[in-house]
């Protein structure tokens, strides 16, 4: 029979507290991540396929398309990236053409929509965001495809 630590107990309110957490990916940013290490903040593709652009949003991060045209199979995304949150953080944009290929960094939003543009002759991208500080990454998005752009 196992034994128990003398005055250990569970407490359900902090247990219930950190699982809350734990599922909304609020708790994440404690634990910072790097361009290409996967956050807890799950994000949506830019565009899914020709002429299907998608808005997104983490809470701290949004990203739209400049206009519904830029999924037009062409090899060529324009975008805007914003950071939504005025707490002192940054957003950084990140893209890839395959996984195996580092991150470039796109553009940076401090508040405002910021315009940026990648081009991939195939017509597909890895990216992802990160919040970041004086430009290091504090933590990041789940890295999402973007095809069809």
């Amino acid at each position: 029979m196992a034994r128990k630590r003398a005055g250990w107990r569970p407490v359900p309110w902090l247990v219930l507290t950190v699982a809350s957490l734990v599922a909304a990916g609020t708790l994440a940013i404690v634990a910072p991540a790097l361009p290409g290490v996967p956050g807890s903040s799950p994000a949506q593709a830019f565009c899914d396929g020709p002429n299907r652009p998608m808005w997104w949003s983490v809470g701290w991060a949004e990203e739209t398309v400049r206009w519904n045209s830029t999924c037009d199979n062409l090899g060529d995304y324009y975008g805007k990236v914003r950071d939504s949150r005025t707490d002192g953080y940054c957003v950084r944009l990140y893209s890839k053409d395959d996984w195996e290929y580092a991150w470039v960094y796109e553009g940076q939003s401090c508040g405002s929509w910021t315009n940026f543009v990648y081009t991939y002759s195939d017509r597909n991208a890895w990216w992802q965001v990160c919040k970041t500080i004086n430009g290091s990454p504090q933590v990041c998005s789940d890295p999402a495809y973007n095809w069809g752009f």
